[in-house]
Protein backbone atom coordinates (compact mmCIF):
# COMPACT_ATOMS: atom_id res chain seq x y z
CA UNK A 1 0.00 0.00 0.00
CA UNK A 2 1.30 3.32 -0.96
CA UNK A 3 2.18 5.63 1.61
CA UNK A 4 0.57 9.80 1.69
CA UNK A 5 2.58 12.31 -0.13
CA UNK A 6 4.96 13.72 2.20
CA UNK A 7 3.59 17.52 2.85
CA UNK A 8 6.00 20.29 1.47
CA UNK A 9 7.17 21.02 5.08
CA UNK A 10 8.17 17.50 5.29
CA UNK A 11 10.34 17.97 2.31
CA UNK A 12 14.00 19.01 2.91
CA UNK A 13 15.57 22.01 1.00
CA UNK A 14 19.17 19.81 0.67
CA UNK A 15 19.96 16.22 0.26
CA UNK A 16 23.43 14.78 0.83
CA UNK A 17 24.29 11.71 -0.91
CA UNK A 18 27.33 9.79 -0.47
CA UNK A 19 27.79 6.46 -2.71
CA UNK A 20 31.28 5.49 -1.22
CA UNK A 21 31.32 1.85 -3.09
CA UNK A 22 30.16 2.58 -7.01
CA UNK A 23 29.08 6.41 -8.78
CA UNK A 24 31.15 8.11 -6.29
CA UNK A 25 30.65 11.34 -8.66
CA UNK A 26 26.82 11.09 -8.16
CA UNK A 27 27.47 11.95 -4.29
CA UNK A 28 27.62 15.53 -2.86
CA UNK A 29 25.01 18.54 -2.32
CA UNK A 30 21.59 18.03 -4.14
CA UNK A 31 19.01 21.05 -3.84
CA UNK A 32 15.67 21.41 -4.00
CA UNK A 33 13.86 22.40 -7.54
CA UNK A 34 11.16 24.25 -5.97
CA UNK A 35 7.98 24.38 -8.66
CA UNK A 36 9.32 20.90 -10.25
CA UNK A 37 7.51 17.31 -9.26
CA UNK A 38 7.77 13.95 -11.23
CA UNK A 39 4.93 11.49 -10.32
CA UNK A 40 3.71 14.39 -7.32
CA UNK A 41 7.04 14.12 -5.42
CA UNK A 42 9.90 16.27 -5.14
CA UNK A 43 12.94 17.30 -7.54
CA UNK A 44 16.60 17.93 -6.13
CA UNK A 45 19.26 18.74 -8.35
CA UNK A 46 22.76 18.50 -7.39
CA UNK A 47 25.14 22.28 -6.83
CA UNK A 48 28.62 22.69 -6.92
CA UNK A 49 31.22 20.41 -9.02
CA UNK A 50 30.84 18.13 -10.83
CA UNK A 51 28.06 17.00 -13.81
CA UNK A 52 24.47 18.12 -13.47
CA UNK A 53 22.34 15.05 -12.03
CA UNK A 54 19.26 14.69 -10.55
CA UNK A 55 17.18 13.05 -7.71
CA UNK A 56 13.52 12.02 -8.57
CA UNK A 57 10.88 9.97 -8.89
CA UNK A 58 10.11 7.36 -11.42
CA UNK A 59 6.85 6.25 -13.25
CA UNK A 60 7.24 2.54 -11.77
CA UNK A 61 7.52 4.23 -7.94
CA UNK A 62 11.31 3.98 -7.74
CA UNK A 63 13.87 7.20 -6.88
CA UNK A 64 16.65 7.79 -9.20
CA UNK A 65 19.68 9.50 -9.06
CA UNK A 66 20.51 10.62 -12.79
CA UNK A 67 23.62 12.14 -14.52
CA UNK A 68 21.52 11.66 -17.85
CA UNK A 69 20.63 14.86 -19.70
CA UNK A 70 17.44 12.69 -21.07
CA UNK A 71 16.04 13.00 -17.59
CA UNK A 72 15.75 16.23 -17.63
CA UNK A 73 14.46 16.69 -21.68
CA UNK A 74 11.73 13.80 -21.03
CA UNK A 75 10.38 16.10 -17.62
CA UNK A 76 11.70 13.36 -15.46
CA UNK A 77 8.68 10.97 -17.31
CA UNK A 78 11.49 8.16 -17.31
CA UNK A 79 13.29 5.73 -15.04
CA UNK A 80 16.95 6.04 -15.67
CA UNK A 81 19.61 6.42 -13.27
CA UNK A 82 22.89 5.02 -12.18
CA UNK A 83 21.79 4.90 -8.43
CA UNK A 84 17.81 3.69 -7.56
CA UNK A 85 15.64 2.53 -4.67
CA UNK A 86 13.52 -0.27 -4.30
CA UNK A 87 9.87 0.59 -4.17
CA UNK A 88 9.69 3.91 -2.35
CA UNK A 89 6.07 4.28 -1.05
CA UNK A 90 5.91 7.66 -1.61
CA UNK A 91 8.58 7.90 1.10
CA UNK A 92 11.56 10.65 0.62
CA UNK A 93 15.01 9.25 -0.40
CA UNK A 94 16.03 10.03 3.80
CA UNK A 95 13.24 7.71 4.61
CA UNK A 96 13.73 4.92 3.00
CA UNK A 97 15.48 1.99 5.00
CA UNK A 98 19.43 1.23 4.30
CA UNK A 99 18.51 -1.70 1.79
CA UNK A 100 16.76 0.11 -0.36
CA UNK A 101 19.79 1.61 -2.43
CA UNK A 102 21.56 -0.01 -5.89
CA UNK A 103 23.91 1.65 -7.94
CA UNK A 104 24.56 0.56 -11.31
CA UNK A 105 27.71 -0.77 -13.08
CA UNK A 106 29.32 -2.66 -16.08
CA UNK A 107 27.98 -5.80 -14.70
CA UNK A 108 24.76 -4.53 -13.55
CA UNK A 109 22.89 -3.42 -10.39
CA UNK A 110 24.69 -3.75 -7.01
CA UNK A 111 22.65 -3.55 -3.35
CA UNK A 112 24.68 -1.27 -0.94
CA UNK A 113 23.83 -0.53 2.37
CA UNK A 114 26.32 2.27 2.04
CA UNK A 115 24.52 4.34 -0.43
CA UNK A 116 22.79 7.05 1.93
CA UNK A 117 20.91 10.69 2.15
CA UNK A 118 20.94 12.61 4.43
CA UNK A 119 19.89 16.52 5.52
CA UNK A 120 23.10 17.01 7.22
CA UNK A 121 26.57 16.88 5.60
CA UNK A 122 28.87 14.07 5.88
CA UNK A 123 31.33 14.10 8.66
CA UNK A 124 34.77 15.27 7.30
CA UNK A 125 37.53 12.79 7.15
CA UNK A 126 40.04 13.10 10.38
CA UNK A 127 43.05 12.50 7.48
CA UNK A 128 43.51 13.30 3.40
CA UNK A 129 46.40 11.47 1.86
CA UNK A 130 47.22 13.45 -1.42
CA UNK A 131 49.76 12.05 -4.30
CA UNK A 132 50.48 14.03 -7.01
CA UNK A 133 52.98 11.89 -9.66
CA UNK A 134 52.69 14.50 -12.39
CA UNK A 135 53.95 17.61 -10.77
CA UNK A 136 53.90 19.20 -7.14
CA UNK A 137 55.09 16.31 -5.54
CA UNK A 138 56.29 18.33 -2.66
CA UNK A 139 52.50 18.48 -1.84
CA UNK A 140 52.16 15.00 -1.59
CA UNK A 141 51.45 13.56 1.96
CA UNK A 142 49.15 13.04 5.13
CA UNK A 143 46.73 16.07 6.09
CA UNK A 144 45.27 16.35 9.05
CA UNK A 145 41.93 18.46 10.17
CA UNK A 146 42.20 21.40 11.51
CA UNK A 147 39.92 23.20 13.78
CA UNK A 148 40.22 25.77 11.04
CA UNK A 149 37.73 26.56 8.37
CA UNK A 150 38.43 28.48 5.10
CA UNK A 151 35.07 29.99 3.98
CA UNK A 152 33.08 28.17 6.01
CA UNK A 153 34.23 24.61 4.86
CA UNK A 154 36.92 22.01 6.24
CA UNK A 155 40.27 22.77 6.50
CA UNK A 156 43.60 20.20 6.46
CA UNK A 157 47.28 20.92 7.32
CA UNK A 158 49.68 18.66 6.15
CA UNK A 159 51.39 16.71 8.53
CA UNK A 160 54.92 16.20 9.62
CA UNK A 161 57.35 17.44 6.97
CA UNK A 162 57.34 19.61 4.73
CA UNK A 163 55.88 23.09 3.70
Amino acid sequence: IDGAMPSSRDVPLELYLTSPNGQQKLGGLYRLLEGKLSKGLPIWKRIGFGQEAWIYSGPNGRWYVSNNKVVEQTNFQCGRGLISSSEHRNLLPVMLEEDSWQYKDQYGWNKDLQISFSIYPPPAPERLYITSPNGFQKLSGEYQLSTSHANGHPLWQRAGWGE
